[in-house]
């Protein structure tokens, strides 16, 4: 689980987004990603992430902050809930 504050044109998104560590980089960094809905302003949305971060920046509640994310993506669409 990674907490993102992503920002956007006309506002910041705090949320957090369920992804998973999906490769392991031959320099220690850990590729990120994920794909699922979370509810946004009462819409569901779909999300997919991606990013690489160092383990260092793992938390003890293993959430990392956008801050300690590089090459993060973030897309966002609207959609009905699964």
């Amino acid at each position: 689980v990674a907490t993102r504050e992503h920002a956007m044109p006309d506002r910041t998104i705090q949320r957090t987004f369920s992804v998973a560590i999906v490769d392991l980089r031959p320099d220690g960094s850990l590729v990120l990603e994920g794909a699922g809905q979370t509810l946004l302003d009462d819409e569901y949305v779909q999300y997919d992430f991606s990013g690489v971060t160092q383990p260092e920046h793992i938390r003890s509640d293993d959430t990392v902050v956008s801050e300690h994310v590089a090459d993060l993506r973030l897309t966002l669409e609207r959609g009905e809930p699964k």
